[in-house]
């Protein structure tokens, strides 16, 4: 469970909730289904075409895939292994340099609050 800080969370009724859904490949949250990426040099959420190229969707253009966004999502924890065995791959692959500050200027920033 990831949330926001000034997030009232009813913890036992959330816990409720996930309890009633399935414990494997389960991701649950608000999703944005159709943002575009910032282009703007000057924004603070600007996504280079090399951070992440554009997209050619036929009805919207140029937007990200879905995401989870905002003051609460769940993931199941087979997901999340997944999520992690692909990060480490990708330390493997580039050691030293997949946490350093120019590699994490090449990553999306799909958190904009447009």
């Amino acid at each position: 469970v990831r949330h926001d800080d000034d997030v009232y969370l009813r913890a036992g009724a959330l816990m409720a909730q996930l309890d009633a859904r399935p414990p494997v490949r389960y991701f649950w949250g608000m999703f944005d289904h159709g943002s575009a990426p910032m282009r703007d040099h000057a924004h603070q959420h600007y996504n280079s075409y090399e951070q992440f190229p554009e997209q050619k969707h036929p009805a919207w253009g140029d937007i990200f895939p879905p995401y989870a966004r905002g003051l609460l999502w769940a993931m199941s924890a087979d997901l999340l292994g997944l999520v992690v065995a692909d990060f480490l791959e990708d330390v493997r692959a580039q050691p030293g340099a997949a946490l350093d500050e120019a590699t994490a200027n090449t990553m999306p920033h799909p958190d904009d609050p447009a």
